[in-house]
């Protein structure tokens, strides 16, 4: 399988001035960061990729619209020029993983190095649903109607299977059960990571 190789700039095109990514980010490498090879295919650098995904995150008002979270977020200002979120991401365990910013600092919104990692698919996921309530009822509990009577219920939804952790006679039983079946995931997900930073992240969750 053919993979992203940096071409470099050159004669006039490595001149040639970029435009401002989002309004605020700075692309500086001596090479292409995309191309089309003579099959069709496109080929993007990955640090590349990532770190455009981070500034739109932040910086563009559709992305703010569809993902109303991440309005208030910000990025360090080292990071608005390319090379030198490249250099940092290089020198991380990234490969078939994700940027995160909430793990280790969940109330700044804020992505640096001392605030991001970059985490498996499974923990990022698992990030989404740290909210302790939602709406009405707390996070994995809801009540369903059998036969016309009103039951609580709990359930959780981790690693792409969902379980029914049955029915209670409180919000609070039902809110303690979803609890204690998302502390058993998030240990088993802590017991095979293999970073010691990601792993106590973990384990401060709750």
């Amino acid at each position: 399988m053919s993979t992203f190789i940096e071409r470099p700039l050159r004669g006039t095109v490595k001149g040639r001035p970029r435009q401002m990514i989002y309004g605020v980010g700075i692309n500086d490498a001596p090479y292409f960061t995309n191309y089309i090879e003579e099959s069709g295919q496109k080929r993007r650098c990955p640090f590349y990729s990532v770190w455009k995904s981070m500034l739109e995150r932040v910086y563009s008002p559709k992305h703010h619209e569809k993902y109303p979270t991440y309005v208030g977020s910000s990025v360090t200002p080292d990071w608005l020029l390319f090379s030198n979120f490249r250099a940092w991401m290089i020198t991380q365990d990234w490969k078939n993983k994700e940027l995160d910013k909430d793990l280790l600092s969940y109330s700044e919104k804020h992505y640096s190095p001392e605030t991001c990692l970059f985490i498996s698919q499974a923990i990022n996921k698992l990030l989404v649903l740290r909210t302790g309530a939602r709406g009405k009822y707390p996070l994995g509990v809801s009540t369903s109607t059998i036969r016309g009577k009103t039951y609580i219920t709990a359930f959780c939804s981790f690693n792409a299977k969902s379980k029914n952790l049955g029915y209670f006679n409180t919000v609070e039983e039902a809110a303690a059960a979803y609890k204690k079946a998302k502390l058993s995931y998030i240990k088993e997900l802590a017991s095979k990571e293999t970073n010691p930073k990601i792993q106590q992240a973990l384990l401060n969750i709750y």
